[in-house]
């Protein structure tokens, strides 16, 4: 994700729109719950963003962003885009997000100083390639111009999945407060999430005593409720590969067999030629082999013309890596030619006479 999950908890606050609908009002709030959250015993340190976006987040806006000395283009498949988040000063230090240029938000970016804004990593790879994106200015949906003041590392906002995008960082208090009304709290804290979470309630209930605090979870959490349905799915193709496996050994199992009964004569005479049950074996898982391996080329054949589907189930992972091909294609061999090893150790035990005999 790009980010530290170790002893971070977010707690979420939806904020009611009518008795917040005073921006001061709003942010008095915000800063009092901010203040007396960082006043708790082993709390180490405090900050808030927009719940959603809290990574791995489960909603983001994607807004037009205008650049200073730049005409927006007509076509709006060409107009620069971002993610705007709107966050507090500690938010990059709780989450281990590494500046990389320029400076990052402080305490002294209030709603009376300067606009300024941070951009991540791949908004200044974008829209700013062959210069330095320090020192622009940005224009969003409102509010003016906003310098930018520091760039920081890249984060996968939307899950493991998904690619960094331009994420523009703006100080909690020079926003116009209309997303910040579903509140997340993070909070950083090496003590138990459920003691963490009756202070931080206290404190809430002290700010406001009619609001409730609506979630209480570990990132950890977050990030294992976004990938429980591509993990579900993965455990659901795991049973029906197992299964697929199993239903092709009986097939080369029972193939196996059947070609041997077929062969009761040509064994025979090669074991009454002076064949050794170590050659017999061998010629059985011979023929075994070829039938196995022609199925698994075609197998991979349909596979490969399938990595589009399969691609969007894999993480950090390439739909053609050749050591899972191969590695794969390994075990069905494998599970294949010992499907047939039952059926070729009968045939090398054989009694010759006997086979001779019944036919």
């Amino acid at each position: 994700l790009g980010i530290e999950s170790q002893h971070v908890i977010v707690a979420t606050l939806n904020l009611s729109s009518s008795k917040y609908a005073d921006r001061r009002r709003e942010l008095d709030f915000i800063n009092r719950v901010l203040a007396n959250t960082k006043s708790i015993p082993g709390m180490e340190k405090a900050a808030i963003s927009i719940a959603t976006e809290i990574p791995p987040g489960t909603w983001h806006a994607t807004n037009t962003v205008r650049i200073d000395g730049r005409p927006l283009p007509v076509n709006s498949r060409e107009k620069p885009l971002m993610r705007p988040q709107n966050v507090s000063a500690d938010y990059f230090n709780i989450l281990h997000i590494p500046l990389v240029a320029g400076r990052l938000l402080s305490d002294s970016d209030t709603s009376h100083a300067p606009q300024v804004i941070v951009v991540n990593r791949e908004f200044a790879r974008r829209y700013f390639p062959h210069e330095n994106a320090i020192g622009h200015r940005l224009m969003g949906d409102s509010n003016g111009w906003y310098t930018i003041v520091g760039i920081v590392g890249d984060v996968k906002s939307s899950g493991l999945s998904t690619s960094p995008e331009p994420i523009v960082y703006t100080p909690h208090e020079q926003t116009d407060g209309q997303r910040l009304r579903e509140l997340g709290v993070i909070l950083q804290s090496s003590l138990p999430v459920s003691t963490v979470g009756t202070m931080f309630r206290e404190v809430v209930a002290k700010a406001d005593p009619e609001q409730p605090v609506s979630k209480l979870e570990t990132i950890d959490d977050r990030l294992n409720n976004s990938v429980a349905r591509p993990r579900f799915t993965a455990a659901l193709l795991t049973g029906l590969a197992a299964l697929g496996t199993l239903l092709a050994m009986i097939g080369v199992y029972g193939l196996a067999s059947c070609r041997i009964r077929s062969q009761v004569r040509e064994i025979a005479v090669r074991q009454a030629l002076g064949a050794t049950p170590a050659r017999v074996i061998a010629h059985v898982m011979q023929s075994a082999l070829v039938v196995s391996a022609s199925g698994l080329i075609c197998g991979l054949v349909l596979t490969l013309g399938e990595t589009r589907l399969i691609s969007a189930m894999l993480f950090q992972v390439s739909p053609r890596d050749p050591v899972v091909f191969l590695s794969v294609s390994g075990c069905v061999l494998a599970a294949a030619l010992a499907a047939c090893l039952m059926p070729a150790l009968r045939a090398a035990g054989s009694d010759p006479l006997s086979s001779l005999r019944e036919i």
